[in-house]
């Protein structure tokens, strides 16, 4: 089936103009093993569409999980409608509530596998949209979104983990709505309710500030949060799938908990991009998230996160452990040749244990 699918891209591919290659060298290592791998990257883009594929040779003859076809991303656009098929970085629903910055590539390996893509679809009518996904460990989410009622912006969710990552089946289902309510061209109320199927439920209220300039732009978001005794916030968030809340140990039946999260976005000028949030809560403890991006100029790339899962003392890898971290280093030459060193720690989906991995790669475009 593989070999059928290559000949087909491949055949696609050779029958454009609209082409880019790479040839690629690469590197890893982890937990005292070392791999090798060479690897042709293809890009290709005609209208609506664009595809982009890895094909992998294993220089290592040793089996360690690296597949000899890898598509990076497979999309079709026309502003109107989208589908695309590629990793989901950076994908929240409403205000975090439900859905928090969900990203299938902060579980390892470093380097890409399929497993790691997921399905967005996206159709834009004239007065509201509609948004949803599904990822190889069967979570689905569904929402519609930028529909207003007089001068409020309001959203439906509805989430499912149909491969119950969780044992307590807290992820079954979940549904809520968000409400922005414009207050000036820079001030908004924002609000979010949710509930799950298990009989969880959980509601944020606060302030969003939104400052956009030319050179520059920021926004501030502050709320507050209630939820009952089951009911955890921000549960479907990067980590759920490799290091779920024991969800039995945190129950406080008839307690309610209180807390705050905070979220902070801003870029300067293309150079930088910062996002950065703070979940504080009783009896959950506190977490905090952050991401960087740092171009000083067109060739050199800097890049960093640090994730602290929320609620991480309810969570089979303990404290600091259960943080994720990494980040890169790319450096690209007038020539077309590029190099980069990927670091990262996460959370080994079969031994439950943190892992670190280290990744260098050289290459060339024609």
């Amino acid at each position: 089936m593989r070999k059928i699918l290559l000949l087909i891209v491949s055949l696609v591919v050779a029958g454009t103009s609209a082409l880019a290659l790479g040839l690629d060298a690469g590197c890893f290592s982890a937990s005292s093993i070392d791999r090798s791998v060479l690897s042709l990257q293809s890009d290709y883009s005609s209208g609506d569409y664009s595809l982009g594929y890895t094909i992998n040779a294993n220089l290592s003859n040793v089996d360690y999980g690296m597949e000899s076809l890898v598509i990076k991303y497979l999309e079709y656009d026309d502003g109107t409608m989208g589908i695309r098929y590629a990793p989901i970085e950076n994908m929240s629903f409403g205000y975090g509530l439900l859905l928090n910055d969900l990203n299938t590539t902060y579980s390892q390996p470093p380097f890409l596998q399929n497993e790691q893509s997921g399905l967005r679809v996206y159709y834009d009518f004239d007065d509201f949209a509609l948004e949803g996904f599904g990822t190889y460990s069967h979570l689905y989410g569904l929402r519609i979104k930028n529909f207003s009622i007089f001068n409020a912006n309001f959203g439906l969710e509805c989430l499912s983990d149909a491969g119950q990552t969780s044992a307590e089946a807290f992820g079954r289902s979940a549904y809520g709505a968000y409400m922005e309510l414009p207050i000036t061209d820079v001030f908004s109320l924002i609000a979010e309710t949710a509930a799950s199927s298990n009989g969880g439920e959980g509601n944020m209220a606060g302030a969003s500030l939104d400052y956009d300039l030319i050179f520059a732009y920021s926004e501030i978001n502050v709320a507050a949060v209630s939820f009952n005794d089951r009911f955890i916030p921000a549960y479907f968030t990067s980590g759920y799938d490799i290091d779920p809340v024991d969800f039995s140990s945190i129950e406080a039946p008839g307690r309610r908990r209180y807390g705050t999260m905070t979220a902070f976005n801003m870029g300067l000028l293309g150079l930088i991009s910062l996002n950065y949030m703070n979940e504080n809560y009783t009896d959950g403890g506190s977490a905090n998230s952050a991401g960087l991006l740092i171009t000083p100029w067109d060739r050199l790339s800097i890049s960093g996160f640090v994730k602290e899962l929320s609620f991480r003392d309810y969570r089979p890898v303990k404290g600091g452990d259960s943080n994720i971290i990494g980040g890169y280093v790319e450096y690209k030459m007038r020539s077309g040749i590029s190099t980069s060193l990927n670091y990262r720690k996460a959370i080994d989906e079969d031994t439950i244990k943190p892992y670190e991995t280290y990744y260098f790669r050289s290459g060339f475009n024609f």
